[in-house]
């Protein structure tokens, strides 16, 4: 089956692999993304958020998303400290995506990042509404 032209690797044309985890959360999120700093890709492109450089000084992450209050609450929250600098963070809906896809993929490092997933779900900040 054909791959999305934005999920092909520079290059060499072969599909970009993502390795990401999806957790149900309970309040219901406009797309509000971290993205790694020094990443080339991050699965956050795929989803053409826009950027809020003012919200956020930084060379670990930056902040993207389709409404900036909600931006401003993750900048804000525990979230930035909590997240690693190689992962992306992803709100939308009523999910948070965890991609982790310059780690490897093994049970070891799965288990550390629903640990991590679980940690960034009981930090989410309360979402006011705009």
């Amino acid at each position: 089956r054909d791959t999305p032209a934005d999920a092909k690797r520079p290059g060499n044309g072969e599909p970009q692999r993502w390795n990401v985890l999806v957790r149900e959360i309970e309040v219901e999120w406009p797309a509000t993304a971290l993205r790694p700093g020094n990443h080339e890709r991050s699965l956050v492109d795929v989803f053409s958020l826009a950027s809020f450089p003012a919200l956020l000084s930084s060379d670990r992450l930056t902040i993207h998303g389709a409404d900036s209050s909600a931006a401003r609450a993750v900048v804000g929250s525990m979230l930035m400290a909590l997240l690693p600098q190689d992962l992306g963070l992803i709100l939308q809906g009523r999910n948070l995506i965890l991609d982790f896809s310059t780690r490897p993929f093994d049970g070891i490092e799965l288990s550390r990042i629903v640990s991590l997933t679980e940690q960034l779900a009981t930090h989410l900040p309360i979402l006011k509404n705009s």
